[in-house]
């Protein structure tokens, strides 16, 4: 899984963002099978979704994905304030 999020983040720094989206997807579902939905290590392909969205200028989902992201990491990791 790794490989395959190291090519989705590849594809993004290279602007090629619906590509990126595609292969983070497909790493996002073997991490929810793998980890599930409240690891930080599928809680950062979300991020890195929300990223591409973003970049693609549909704030609106970027920001609910964000938002969620956030929520989970909180709850996972908890707060430093």
């Amino acid at each position: 899984m790794a490989f395959e999020h190291y090519v989705a983040v590849t594809l993004s720094v290279l602007g090629r963002y619906h590509k990126s989206l595609e292969q983070f997807g497909i790493v996002l579902e073997k991490k929810i099978k793998a980890f599930g939905e409240e690891d930080d290590r599928t809680i950062n392909t979300c991020h890195s979704i929300a990223v591409d969205l973003f970049n693609l200028g549909d704030y609106e989902e970027a920001l609910k994905l964000f938002e969620d992201a956030l929520r989970k990491y909180k709850a996972v990791l908890g707060t430093t304030t």
